[in-house]
């Protein structure tokens, strides 16, 4: 309720918005443009090329060890990245970075 919601924006000023663990994942399966510096060559005709790269998960482990990027890295410094992440300790759903 209304309690909760209190919380949240108070805690909001001091560490910055939450961000769930879903949200960190969906970043991380997303697809990524190769374009630019970062072509991919292909093999039969031995040229860079545009394209797409997708990631998904084959199977999943019995127990499953998540490790988050804390710091980013600029051209002169690095700094830590202190937003909160939110999980579930429980019921995490991975059916969406499954492959069919």
């Amino acid at each position: 309720g209304w309690v909760t919601w209190l919380w949240e924006w108070i805690r909001s000023w001091f560490w910055g918005p939450t961000v769930s663990l879903h949200d960190c994942l969906a970043a991380f399966f997303s697809a990524d443009e190769l374009k630019g510096d970062n072509m991919y060559s292909c093999e039969k005709c031995n040229k860079l090329r545009n394209g797409v790269k997708y990631s998904k998960v084959l199977e999943l482990p019995e127990v499953l060890c998540i490790h988050l990027k804390r710091f980013r890295h600029e051209l002169m410094f690095s700094s830590k990245i202190n937003n909160y992440v939110s999980f579930p300790l429980e019921g995490l759903d991975m059916r969406p970075y499954l492959h069919k």
